[in-house]
């Protein structure tokens, strides 16, 4: 009977195969989730495994190259709109200490747009760099700072402050830390004979010395508008959020500039600005 049963074998062979080929012929497979479908019903079927595993592997590496677009297309979209989140912040802080601080080549604005873009020149963006790759590594991906104090005597940038959306990031010759921008109470200066300096109390009470680098006669007016800044970060925090930015369509949109939220088109009713998603 060996002759008999292999022939029988290989038309069942041929017949699993002609019944894969005709499954993933009549399936929808312009989308994921037809591809991951046709995968599933494969997949229940008793086919032998060594015939449906070619089969699976090419399904399985077009579903591959599906997410690493989708991939790739929301990095994109996630980059640019932060970009432009940066860019609108670094504006708006810049404004806010116009005419209380006095222009300090110490701090050093994030140049977001030019950056992305490719025409922000080297050494503008040299001592940023170098405070975000000593002490600014834990940030996001798509975390841009607006500011960075630099302290360090050389002015390199490996010690002051980096502000970003999400955190205030610090370091001293003595200590390095990180301080959600969720997590900061107040923001005050203490002057006096001996005692002066810049602190961040945090909501459960803690208070953290901050370095600065404006003259003594500045402090409490840089705390004050570094304060203010960080409490105007606090109240939108939903523009801000990767995941919600993520999302393709919201039913409530909150607006990328000034964090009103309302519903309809993307043009904000309150101030204006027309990028909003």
């Amino acid at each position: 009977l060996a002759p008999y049963e292999e022939i029988l074998d290989e038309r069942k062979k041929q017949a699993q195969k002609q019944e894969i080929s005709n499954m993933i012929s009549h399936a929808r497979m312009t989308d994921r989730q037809g591809l991951t479908d046709l995968v599933d019903r494969l997949k229940g079927k008793n086919f032998e495994e060594e015939l449906l595993l070619p089969y699976l592997e090419k399904l399985e590496d077009k579903i591959r190259a599906m997410d690493e677009d989708a991939l790739n297309m929301l990095k994109k979209r996630l980059q640019k709109l932060k970009t432009e989140e940066c860019d609108l912040l670094v504006e708006k802080f810049k404004r806010d200490l116009d005419g209380r601080i006095k222009e300090n080549d110490r701090h050093h604005f994030y140049p977001a747009k030019r950056m992305m873009t490719g025409e922000a020149k080297p050494e503008e963006c040299k001592v940023i760099q170098y405070a975000l790759d000593t002490y600014g590594t834990t940030r996001g991906m798509f975390e841009y700072p607006i500011l960075v104090m630099d302290t360090s005597r050389d002015r390199s940038g490996k010690e002051g402050v980096i502000l970003t959306p999400e955190h205030l990031f610090y370091r001293t010759m003595m200590n390095a830390f990180v301080l959600s921008i969720g997590d900061i109470k107040r923001i005050y200066a203490q002057t006096g004979l001996l005692h002066t300096g810049l602190f961040a109390e945090r909501r459960d009470g803690t208070k953290i010395k901050l370095p600065y680098a404006v003259d003594r006669k500045e402090i409490v007016a840089w705390g004050n508008c570094l304060e203010e800044f960080i409490h105007y970060l606090q109240e939108k925090p939903d523009s801000r959020n990767v995941t919600y930015l993520a999302k393709e369509k919201h039913e409530t949109i909150c607006c990328f500039r000034c964090g009103y939220t309302y519903k309809g088109d993307g043009v904000c009713p309150k101030c204006g600005y027309k990028s909003n998603q």
